[in-house]
């Protein structure tokens, strides 16, 4: 372990490219790194908290070292910074998810660093990133900031224990402000700690993070990460891939892929521990874990206003929900007990033989082969923005990956009717592109009738910026994630 030191009297260490080999497919994955000043002796000693910046759409992992006041900022402070690739523009789903998470454990190998105070910045499609990824692991966070961004607000829940710091421009017309209000409101409605600030005159700018450097980096050093919380909130459709929240764990769903939601708190002076579930069928409980958060010798388990008897023979208690409705403890266990993966699941033949990663002309048709069969007597035609789909190394053979194979801010389906003669002249101007089109239509074949009416799925946006229309559609209540992992399931 390289341990680091004071940060004064010594020579300056400039940002340095380094790579890992990445746990999702063996590839070498750069990323930058900026450490702390070496002593007289070329040593470094100390415990230093961490900051991973996740660039935006088009720059790459040397963007943030380009900005002088970031790294000027995080030298002065003490605060090692990381900036992983990503992949590129991926949006840190899938394996660049997994290559953050890869670093951060390099770089925790390679120095000495505080996990209590590792914080997660990003702006724009880093913004996303960053509460992608902070929502979905929170238990290596002391806190994230999202600035010029968007999130998944099914995982807000997520942030109970993050006091996220959330920052946008009025002017921005790259992403829409409004997008970061509905996330700061919302985690207010849940009761959850933030700091929203809104600037004006930056627009799309990093010049905003720049100007607010110095609030940022007390922000960070001010947080740290709450190892036993008295209360934690959990939400995933895929607890097989998530690890425990210091004292509590998701284990089961009752359906997949639905959104599961548990949340527990300690109450009436740490004497109650009060829990509330949403499509889960199981969890655990360190009690050990609990106690340290200041549980009661005297405590009781209230689940979903049921009481719950329950012993202290092991560290880990389980319990299950019985028949639908009661909750009882199913085992205990001295270790962290496994989640479990449904043995649901069957191959879906259509998506798993795409064999190309990234963007494709081949990876939209088979999912839009794959939605024609979803939407089987629901739908004439699909419409699909391809850029919008980007498939992991190893392609879409499991319904963990269809789950996250949409990236970028428009995941969501549209649905309205068109007549057969609007039809064909969106198709004539799709054709009429050529290679500069991006827009895919299925099935490829069709005969059209001009006084037919057609009814369309199409990827989020198509309404208005192909079919040149401005009056409302129906959105689909789901991602089109949800919708593809759903063909994984045995009927």
């Amino acid at each position: 372990m390289l341990m680091l030191t004071s940060l004064t009297g010594g020579a300056a260490i400039a940002p340095e490219e380094r790579f890992i080999t990445s746990s999702y497919d063996g590839s070498q994955q750069p990323y930058m790194i900026l450490t702390p000043e070496k002593n007289d002796k070329g040593e470094t000693d100390g415990v230093f908290p961490l900051l991973v910046a996740l660039h935006g759409y088009g720059p790459d992992h040397k963007a943030w070292m380009g900005l002088d006041t970031v790294v000027e900022a995080c030298k002065r402070n003490g605060i090692i910074l990381v900036t992983p690739y990503g992949r590129g523009n991926w949006f840190y789903r899938q394996s660049a998810e997994q290559d953050v998470l890869d670093i951060i454990e390099q770089v925790k190998k390679d120095y000495s660093i505080d996990v209590n105070r590792i914080a997660l910045i990003g702006h724009s499609m880093g913004g996303w990133g960053t509460s992608w990824i902070g929502l979905r692991h929170p238990e290596l966070f002391s806190t994230i900031l999202p600035f010029s961004g968007w999130t998944s607000e099914e995982l807000l829940p997520n942030a109970m224990n993050l006091d996220p710091f959330i920052m946008h421009d009025c002017n921005d017309k790259v992403v829409d402000p409004n997008l970061s209000r509905r996330e700061a409101a919302a985690l207010t409605k849940l009761g959850i700690s933030l700091r929203y600030l809104e600037t004006a005159g930056y627009g799309h700018s990093t010049a905003m993070l720049c100007d607010n450097i110095d609030e940022i980096c007390q922000w960070i050093l001010n947080h740290r990460h709450v190892q036993f919380p008295k209360r934690i909130s959990l939400a995933t459709r895929t607890p097989w891939e998530r690890k425990a929240y210091s004292w509590l764990k998701l284990l089961s769903l009752e359906t997949f892929p639905d959104i599961a939601v548990v949340k527990a708190e300690l109450t009436s002076g740490s004497e109650v521990l009060t829990i509330s579930t949403k499509n889960v069928k199981s969890f655990a409980i360190d009690i050990d874990g609990l106690t340290t958060a200041g549980a009661s010798a005297d405590l009781r388990i209230q689940c979903d206003m049921q009481t719950v008897p329950f012993s202290k023979k092991n560290k880990w208690l389980v319990f299950e929900k019985t028949n639908g409705i009661l909750w009882e403890e199913m085992t205990t266990s001295d270790v962290e007990p496994d989640a479990i993966r449904p043995d649901i699941f069957k191959l879906n033949s259509t998506l798993n033989a795409i064999t190309t990663v990234g963007k494709s002309k081949e990876a939209a048709d088979a999912i839009g082969a794959a939605l024609l069969e979803r939407f089987a007597n629901q739908v004439d035609i699909i419409v699909l923005y391809e850029p919008q789909f980007m498939v992991p190394p190893g392609g879409l053979n499991t319904p963990e990956r269809a789950l996250d194979v949409a990236v970028g801010r428009r995941n969501k389906l549209e649905k309205f009717t068109v007549t057969g003669k609007d039809l064909k002249a969106v198709i004539v101007k799709i054709e009429a592109a050529g290679d500069k089109n991006d827009n895919r239509i299925y099935p490829s074949k069709i005969d059209i009738v001009d006084n037919q009416e057609y009814r369309v799925i199409a990827s989020e946006g198509t309404y208005k910026d192909v079919f040149e229309r401005y009056g409302k559609c129906e959105y689909m209540p789901k991602e089109i994630g949800i919708y593809l992992a759903e063909l994984f399931l045995e009927k």
